[in-house]
């Protein structure tokens, strides 16, 4: 019997050291996966603080111009258009709409501000186009947009509608869809199709309309007394325009507006030929026919002209289509300025295009040449 108490007792003492380890190895695992459950916890954690930094960085992006205003946070505003958005008329710097906004953002909202100015004397809608296309990329809160009375002279109403709204397309895609202000320009004199076409786009995208037109009606002044030529405003004019637009951003303030970040699939006006990047043409690389005579043969849908307009300087020039004047340039203007103007819009098939400049105005004509869409 003692001899068998020995074996019994070697294999408890085994069999109590084998649950010890057992149980050390359980303990030991579980440290393990209570250590990688931790670990993979805090990463877990880290991601979505990460995640959640992230959000925020890309919400606060997302904020519009009037939650920033609100916040009393910096905004940046661009300006995009003719006379009125180049604030022409005004007698002093402190006196244009632009002018007294900014002082009303900072002293109403506290907020910093940018402001970028794309807008120049005689500008319109396609040149705008055109020169907005040769910009690098920026984000804005808020882009206003001028046009409506140069356009009664360059392009019919057609051609206004297919820019502006391609303008508009372009800002969204460029700009990381800001606010865009329209300005029914008081200039336009009554609400004909040219105003129609803005009232319309900005009720197809959804953004407000500063109708300024309206306010010069509704003024006790005369147009006389609203502007320096019957067309520009003055002092008290340019008072009107700020009016009006900084009540539409105050409504928008109050209201909590938010800013579409989407837009329809379809253009409010079908057009036949979308557009894009310009492809620009210097009268060099065109075929001269004559000493005052170039021609160009594009299969290009949309053609347009570059040249230089001058202060008290008569100069001229006619651009043919297949042989058959267009469109008569009058190169003379009130400030210099470079000049783009449209001279066919959704051409079909190859077309030759001839800019002839007369011998008389050749000394004082400059065509740059053609841009195509």
């Amino acid at each position: 019997m003692k001899r068998m108490k020995v074996p019994i007792i070697i294999a408890v003492f085994l069999i109590m050291v084998g649950i010890l380890a057992a149980i050390f190895a359980l303990d030991h695992f579980n440290l393990i996966s209570q250590s990688t459950r931790r670990t993979q916890d805090d990463e877990r954690k880290w991601e979505q603080r990460v995640e959640e930094q992230k959000m925020d960085r890309q919400k606060q992006a997302r904020k519009s111009i009037y939650a920033k205003l609100s916040d009393e946070n910096s905004i940046s505003m661009a300006i995009i258009g003719d006379n009125m958005g180049f604030q022409l008329g005004r007698r002093t710097i402190e006196t244009g709409w632009m002018d007294r906004l900014q002082a009303y953002i900072d002293k109403i909202y506290k907020s910093e501000y940018a402001v970028y100015d794309y807008s120049y004397y005689d500008w319109d809608v396609f040149k705008c186009y055109y020169d907005f296309m040769r910009q690098k990329e920026e984000k804005y809160d808020l882009v206003f947009l001028f046009f409506g009375y140069n356009e009664m002279q360059t392009m019919s109403v057609k051609e206004f509608e297919y820019f502006y709204e391609a303008l508009i397309r372009q800002i969204q895609d460029r700009c990381n869809y800001p606010e865009i202000m329209l300005v029914l320009e008081s200039s336009l004199g009554e609400y004909n199709s040219y105003a129609r076409v803005i009232r319309k786009l900005g009720k197809y995208y959804g953004y407000p309309v500063a109708d300024t037109l309206a306010a010069f009606k509704r003024s006790p002044l005369t147009v006389e007394e609203l502007t320096r030529d019957n067309i520009h405003p003055d002092d008290k004019g340019y008072q009107l325009y700020f009016n009006v637009i900084s009540k539409l951003i105050d409504k928008g303030v109050a209201e909590e507006k938010e800013v579409t970040r989407s837009r329809p699939s379809d253009w409010c006006y079908e057009p036949t030929y979308p557009i894009s990047e310009p492809r620009t043409i210097s009268l060099g690389q065109m075929t001269q026919e004559g000493s005052h005579t170039w021609s160009y043969e594009t299969k290009y849908h949309h053609v347009g002209v570059l040249y230089q307009a001058y202060e008290a300087k008569e100069g001229k020039f006619t651009v043919l289509l297949n042989g058959e004047p267009v469109k008569e340039i009058n190169t003379e203007r009130k400030l210099d300025v470079e000049k783009a103007d449209i001279i066919r819009l959704n051409l079909q098939g190859r077309n030759m295009i001839t800019i002839q400049i007369p011998k008389r105005y050749a000394e004082s004509t400059k065509v740059d040449g053609l841009v195509l869409y």
